[in-house]
């Protein structure tokens, strides 16, 4: 069921096998899927369709973004997602999110700066040429947004290359791709528990197809921290979190 009341749109969703690990926790690349897939939706529904955006060469991209749960959600569940927009901050789009169970409990938050992008040069869009205004209240939620991450001493380097399969249709990675990443690097007795409570995801450069990506980490004390590195040494993504323990 969907639904749109006083700006916020609903949904409900069933966590499906294909959703989870095998320790059937619900991935958080699936997280990030799921709520990027609902401001979508209620794009779409505040009257702003692909014709509007898609189909005059603009994209949708998320510079940062941030989500933070109270516990695992497993197999089979059924939980509800909200999504909100907050007043616009020049050229970002600001929305949050709320999570709930079955039983109209918060388990979890999220908040993501949205932008337009020209699908030929990369650069922003300005509101004011695509016409896409999407504002919500003057006052903003409790939660800051998203700030930039502290670098850190990495602990350990790995590479991988790009796939075809982790393209997405902006053709380049997408970045719930990062979330799988990120899990790969994990050891199996935190999946075991659940895997990733919190994350923010700062993005800061596309990966491009078949491109070789140096992954730099450190693990430790129920904390994380990644960043992608593109072959000429800048910064692709950072992602900073915490595990369930």
């Amino acid at each position: 069921m969907k639904s749109t009341i006083n700006n916020i749109y609903t949904t409900d969703v069933k966590v499906l096998a294909s959703d989870v690990d095998r320790y059937r926790h619900l991935r958080m690349s699936r997280i990030f899927q799921l709520l990027q897939e609902l401001s979508i939706a209620h794009t779409e529904a505040l009257g702003y369709p692909r014709e509007t955006t898609l189909d005059k060469g603009m994209l949708w991209v998320i510079s940062r973004m941030k989500v933070e749960l109270t516990r695992p959600i497993s197999y089979d569940e059924h939980i509800t997602l909200t999504s909100a927009p907050e007043k616009m901050l020049h050229m970002i789009y600001p929305r949050r999110y709320q999570i709930l169970d079955s039983d109209g409990k918060v388990i979890g938050r999220a908040v993501a700066l949205w932008m337009l992008i020209d699908a030929v040069n990369r650069r922003f869009c300005m509101p004011g040429t695509t016409h896409v205004i999407i504002d919500g209240p003057d006052k903003p939620g409790d939660e800051t947004y998203p700030e930039g991450l502290k670098s850190f001493t990495p602990t350990r380097e790995t590479t991988r290359r790009v796939t075809y399969s982790e393209l997405d249709l902006n053709g380049h990675v997408n970045n719930t791709r990062y979330l799988n990443w990120i899990d790969d690097l994990l050891p199996d007795q935190v999946h075991q528990k659940g895997s990733i409570q919190s994350v923010q995801l700062n993005f800061q450069k596309e990966i491009q197809a078949d491109t070789e990506v140096r992954l730099t980490d450190r693990i430790e004390n129920g904390k994380f921290s990644v960043e992608g590195l593109l072959p000429d040494g800048s910064i692709s993504f950072q992602a900073e979190g915490s595990l369930f323990s």
